[in-house]
Protein backbone atom coordinates (compact mmCIF):
# COMPACT_ATOMS: atom_id res chain seq x y z
CA UNK A 1 0.00 0.00 0.00
CA UNK A 2 2.62 2.52 0.77
CA UNK A 3 4.56 1.78 -2.56
CA UNK A 4 1.67 2.13 -4.40
CA UNK A 5 0.62 5.70 -2.71
CA UNK A 6 4.56 6.51 -3.38
CA UNK A 7 4.12 5.19 -7.24
CA UNK A 8 0.98 7.39 -7.58
CA UNK A 9 2.94 10.42 -6.13
CA UNK A 10 5.67 10.47 -8.81
CA UNK A 11 3.38 9.51 -11.31
CA UNK A 12 1.36 12.62 -11.00
CA UNK A 13 4.82 14.72 -9.58
CA UNK A 14 5.84 13.67 -13.46
CA UNK A 15 2.45 14.76 -14.91
CA UNK A 16 2.61 18.01 -13.79
CA UNK A 17 6.00 18.78 -14.45
CA UNK A 18 5.76 17.42 -18.21
CA UNK A 19 2.47 19.70 -18.43
CA UNK A 20 4.70 22.82 -17.04
CA UNK A 21 7.18 22.21 -18.84
CA UNK A 22 4.99 21.97 -22.13
CA UNK A 23 3.35 24.99 -21.55
CA UNK A 24 6.71 27.07 -20.86
CA UNK A 25 8.18 25.75 -24.26
CA UNK A 26 4.73 27.26 -25.90
CA UNK A 27 5.16 30.40 -23.99
CA UNK A 28 8.33 30.86 -25.20
CA UNK A 29 7.52 30.23 -28.69
CA UNK A 30 4.64 32.48 -28.79
CA UNK A 31 6.77 35.50 -27.17
CA UNK A 32 9.08 34.60 -29.95
CA UNK A 33 6.51 34.90 -33.12
CA UNK A 34 5.14 38.55 -30.69
CA UNK A 35 8.46 40.21 -30.93
CA UNK A 36 9.02 39.41 -34.43
CA UNK A 37 5.76 40.85 -35.37
CA UNK A 38 6.95 43.54 -33.32
CA UNK A 39 10.45 43.76 -34.80
CA UNK A 40 8.28 44.00 -38.22
CA UNK A 41 6.96 47.58 -37.44
CA UNK A 42 10.73 48.63 -35.67
CA UNK A 43 11.75 47.87 -39.04
CA UNK A 44 9.30 49.33 -41.33
CA UNK A 45 9.24 52.12 -38.63
CA UNK A 46 12.77 53.12 -39.22
CA UNK A 47 12.53 51.94 -43.47
CA UNK A 48 9.62 54.51 -44.41
CA UNK A 49 10.40 57.01 -41.98
CA UNK A 50 7.77 58.87 -39.89
CA UNK A 51 5.46 60.15 -42.28
CA UNK A 52 4.92 57.23 -44.33
CA UNK A 53 5.13 54.88 -42.01
CA UNK A 54 1.91 56.59 -39.84
CA UNK A 55 -0.14 57.35 -43.04
CA UNK A 56 0.58 54.10 -44.79
CA UNK A 57 -0.38 52.20 -41.78
CA UNK A 58 -3.73 51.08 -41.10
CA UNK A 59 -5.83 51.32 -37.79
CA UNK A 60 -7.73 47.96 -36.29
CA UNK A 61 -6.48 44.20 -36.53
CA UNK A 62 -3.79 42.83 -38.66
CA UNK A 63 -3.66 38.95 -39.11
CA UNK A 64 0.23 38.30 -39.09
CA UNK A 65 0.87 34.98 -40.09
CA UNK A 66 3.95 33.68 -41.63
CA UNK A 67 3.32 34.10 -45.32
CA UNK A 68 1.29 37.54 -45.07
CA UNK A 69 4.67 39.38 -43.26
CA UNK A 70 5.40 42.56 -45.75
CA UNK A 71 8.86 42.84 -47.42
CA UNK A 72 10.93 45.53 -45.88
CA UNK A 73 9.48 49.27 -47.33
CA UNK A 74 6.06 47.45 -47.80
CA UNK A 75 2.95 48.32 -46.83
CA UNK A 76 0.89 46.20 -43.84
CA UNK A 77 -1.42 44.40 -45.26
CA UNK A 78 -5.37 45.96 -44.97
CA UNK A 79 -7.04 45.67 -41.45
CA UNK A 80 -9.33 42.45 -40.32
CA UNK A 81 -8.76 39.64 -38.37
CA UNK A 82 -12.01 37.40 -38.99
CA UNK A 83 -9.93 34.45 -40.62
CA UNK A 84 -6.74 34.67 -39.36
CA UNK A 85 -4.37 31.45 -40.05
CA UNK A 86 -2.01 29.65 -37.84
CA UNK A 87 1.43 29.77 -37.52
CA UNK A 88 2.14 26.20 -36.24
CA UNK A 89 5.32 25.50 -34.72
CA UNK A 90 6.00 22.66 -32.51
CA UNK A 91 2.98 20.74 -33.35
CA UNK A 92 0.67 23.88 -31.83
CA UNK A 93 -1.29 26.02 -33.84
CA UNK A 94 -0.72 29.73 -32.60
CA UNK A 95 -2.32 32.64 -34.07
CA UNK A 96 -0.96 36.34 -34.29
CA UNK A 97 -2.72 39.36 -34.86
CA UNK A 98 -1.56 42.92 -34.02
CA UNK A 99 -4.29 46.29 -33.20
CA UNK A 100 -2.93 49.31 -34.27
CA UNK A 101 -4.33 52.62 -33.33
CA UNK A 102 -3.46 55.95 -33.38
CA UNK A 103 -4.53 57.96 -30.59
CA UNK A 104 -2.85 61.16 -32.09
CA UNK A 105 -0.83 63.02 -34.87
CA UNK A 106 2.44 61.84 -33.14
CA UNK A 107 1.83 58.50 -31.69
CA UNK A 108 0.82 54.73 -33.22
CA UNK A 109 0.11 51.85 -30.43
CA UNK A 110 0.62 48.16 -31.56
CA UNK A 111 -0.69 45.66 -29.37
CA UNK A 112 0.75 42.34 -30.43
CA UNK A 113 -1.31 39.77 -28.81
CA UNK A 114 -0.08 35.59 -29.70
CA UNK A 115 -2.52 32.61 -28.91
CA UNK A 116 -2.51 29.06 -28.79
CA UNK A 117 -5.21 26.27 -27.63
CA UNK A 118 -5.59 26.10 -23.93
CA UNK A 119 -6.70 22.03 -23.47
CA UNK A 120 -8.09 22.23 -20.34
CA UNK A 121 -10.55 25.13 -20.74
CA UNK A 122 -11.01 25.09 -25.37
CA UNK A 123 -13.10 28.43 -24.96
CA UNK A 124 -10.01 30.44 -22.55
CA UNK A 125 -6.64 30.18 -25.06
CA UNK A 126 -3.48 31.02 -23.13
CA UNK A 127 -2.05 33.95 -24.73
CA UNK A 128 1.19 36.15 -24.60
CA UNK A 129 0.62 40.03 -25.40
CA UNK A 130 3.13 42.52 -26.14
CA UNK A 131 2.48 46.40 -26.62
CA UNK A 132 4.96 49.13 -27.77
CA UNK A 133 4.39 52.86 -28.87
CA UNK A 134 6.04 54.64 -31.77
CA UNK A 135 6.32 58.21 -31.72
CA UNK A 136 7.57 60.54 -33.87
CA UNK A 137 10.90 61.95 -33.45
Amino acid sequence: AVVGVILTAIAAALTYSVKTTAQARYRSLAAGLANEGMEVFRRERALQGWSDFYSNLSTGCLCLTADNLPDPGESFPGAGCDSCGAIVQAGVAFTREATVSKPNDSTVAVTIVVQWPNVSAPSNPHQVELVQEFREY
